[in-house]
């Protein structure tokens, strides 16, 4: 995986390859390593590069291959320049591959993915794949699926305080939800799907 980020609001650019070390059932490992950092200004390096993971590591010379786990969770790889952070990955490990922020997939048709800010423009592109392995069996996807909770009052001869209930909805490769909460007017809840929140009230 390449990274690269170009911040034309700080002119300053960073690449970096990413490499994952997978192995089924196990821990995957990921390597940051070929960074290559300026500050349009001087021509000075990134100070740091730390990941938010399972836990906060950080990176201080770049010149160095940096390895951190990873456990099929979010994690984001900030980048800092003149003690100014910004982002320079969002996404997360999930079988064997990487995914960005939004669950979509690198694939041999669509290698790259480009996000674009009102200063920054950052481009992620897979630079190798293998092939998958083949499923064993063809089952069919879950297409429509629902949650529904509720809190129940047990100072009440637990009666339902509050009930929520949402529907998602996987069309091609975006999931969609629509929810509704029932409840006291003061609270809400919110879901998370792959660390992105949605909130109802």
């Amino acid at each position: 995986m390449l990274v690269t980020l170009l911040m034309s609001d700080y002119k300053s650019t960073i690449t970096a390859n990413f490499k994952l070390f997978h192995e089924e059932n196990k821990t995957d490992i990921v390597e940051v390593s070929n960074v290559f950092s300026a500050n349009l200004n001087d021509n000075s390096p990134a100070q740091s590069l730390c990941v938010n993971s399972n836990n906060f590591l950080c990176n201080y010379d770049l010149t160095k291959p940096f390895n951190f786990t990873s456990q099929g969770l979010f994690f984001d790889i900030d980048v800092t320049f003149d003690n100014i952070g910004t982002s320079l990955w969002d996404g997360f490990v999930d079988d064997g591959t990487f995914n960005s922020f939004d669950g979509s997939l690198f694939s041999l048709e669509n290698a790259c993915n480009i996000i674009s800010y009102p200063n920054e423009l950052r481009t992620q592109c897979c630079a190798s794949f293998i092939p998958a392995p083949k499923v064993t069996s063809n089952y069919p996807k879950c297409k429509n699926f629902r949650s529904r909770w509720s809190i129940l009052n047990v100072d009440d001869n637990y009666s339902i305080f509050a009930t929520s209930v949402v529907n998602y909805t996987l069309e091609d490769n975006a999931v969609s939800a629509n929810g509704d909460f029932n409840g006291p007017a003061n609270f809400s809840c919110e879901y998370s799907f792959n660390n992105y929140g949605i909130s109802i009230m």
